[in-house]
Formats: structure tokens, sequence, C-alpha cells
């Protein structure tokens, strides 16, 4: 089984290929296929899990269950949004002052 594609696998080789004198559209395709992919599976999985959940327990209806989990779904995402959008002030700030280039080269 292949290993999965991240984002920064992608971001990667498309950086990798433009770099070179004469443009490979076909491996950034090929690339873009890979990333898709990795993305995919984990989806497919979801959903053939939530399937056969239906299967086995017909009498739990999908909106039942998505009704009991609406409050935590909320709280979660109420949260997220704050996490979210502090994460992002943070980047702002540092690609800004420029530190996001002293971390990175910290780090690589």
């Amino acid at each position: 089984m292949a290993a999965a594609v991240d984002a920064d696998d992608l971001a990667a080789a498309v950086v990798c290929i433009f770099q070179q004198p004469t443009h490979r559209f076909g491996h950034i395709a090929g690339a873009a296929a890979a990333f898709q992919r990795g993305a995919g599976d984990k989806l497919l999985l979801v959903g053939v899990t939530w399937m056969s959940a239906q299967v086995l327990a017909p009498s739990k209806s999908v909106g039942s269950v998505l009704m009991r989990w609406r409050e935590k779904l909320m709280s979660f995402s109420r949260v997220g949004r704050y996490v979210l959008g502090a994460a992002l002030l943070v980047v702002g700030i540092l690609i800004v002052t420029g530190l996001d280039r002293e971390i990175e080269a910290y780090w690589v």
C-alpha cells in the first residue's frame, strides 16, 4: 500500500517541477492525483463505516445520531473557530515581522 501524500509533499513536488527549465505538466497532474487519492481514501473509509453502521443498526437513523451529536459538534465548532482564528493571527504576525523565515531556517 502506498503512503498517503500530504499537502506539504504536493507543494514540494510542484515547486521542484516548476524550478526545472521545462515545465512538466504531466508530473504536476500526477502529484495532484496522488494528493487527491490520499485525501479521498479517508473519505471513502468514513462513508463505508457510516453505511455499515446503518446496515447493522437500522433502527437508529442518521438523523437521530446527528441530533444527539449536534450540541457537541456546535460547541466544538465554536471553540475551533477561535482556535483557528488565533492560529491564523499568529501566523500572520510571524509573516509580517519576518520571524517565519527565522523559524523555518532553524527547523531546516
